[in-house]
């Protein structure tokens, strides 16, 4: 036994004819882009230190973070704005980008 369907609509068939231009619009791309560089935090475990060490808390945390020139500062994170950390370093505010942090240590 064959069954018919109670409502058959037919629908239209289409057929697009594409013009030489629009075809190759419709070409995939080869091209090699090279995404912007954004201010993100590359290192994933000076990061996680730096979210942590951000959290506010009853007393501050003294930290020592050395930087990439071989810098080391002493003091305490404020916030941070991006990939930027606001520590407060001997009474003055200071901005350091995350990208020049090489290690951060607490001292108890």
């Amino acid at each position: 036994m064959k069954y018919q369907p109670l409502l058959f609509i037919r629908t239209p068939s289409y057929a697009v004819e594409l013009t030489a231009a629009e075809q190759q619009e419709l070409e995939e791309s080869t091209s090699i882009y090279e995404m912007p560089q954004t201010n993100q935090m590359t290192n994933s475990l000076i990061a996680h230190q730096l979210r942590y060490f951000a959290r506010p808390v009853i007393r501050n945390r003294v930290l020592l973070v050395v930087l990439k020139n071989g810098e080391r500062l002493v003091g305490t994170i404020e916030h941070l704005n991006g990939a930027d950390v606001v520590m407060k370093v001997f009474e003055q505010k200071t901005v350091i980008s995350v990208k020049d942090i090489v290690a951060i240590h607490t001292s108890k």
